[in-house]
């Protein structure tokens, strides 16, 4: 998962953060209606990563460069339509999102928004 994040950090123009907002929400609807038709889905996880991923878009440009990389990554990898768990096979699909989204808001020195992950160094 972590050279996956590494190759999707980048800086975006606003424009294409816009469209990066964009398809977080329809990531977001996609995921949302499997949970309809999957029992084995955590429906509070894909809430808890909606809204730190949302928070970190509504705030992007207040970031420095670097730091808008890494808001960049962990948004386009909870965008990708495949990672290295499915998002909706296992009830632990959206963990890797998690953690990498605790990564994005520790490396940018936001503390008061990581997703709790049971038995993780994650908080």
């Amino acid at each position: 998962a972590a050279d996956l994040f590494r190759s999707l950090c980048s800086t975006l123009s606003e424009e294409d953060a816009l469209e990066l907002t964009d398809n977080m929400h329809l990531a977001y609807e996609k995921v949302a209606a499997k949970i309809e038709s999957s029992p084995n889905m955590n429906v509070r996880r894909l809430e808890e990563v909606y809204s730190v991923a949302s928070y970190l878009m509504e705030h992007y440009n207040s970031f420095s460069g670097d730091q808008q990389a890494f808001i960049v990554g962990g948004v386009r990898y909870f965008t990708l339509d495949e990672d290295l768990v499915s998002d909706v096979a296992f009830f632990t699909g959206l963990d890797d999102e998690a953690k990498i989204l605790n990564h994005v808001l520790d490396q940018i020195g936001i503390n008061d928004r990581f997703i709790r992950l049971e038995g993780s160094i994650w908080r």
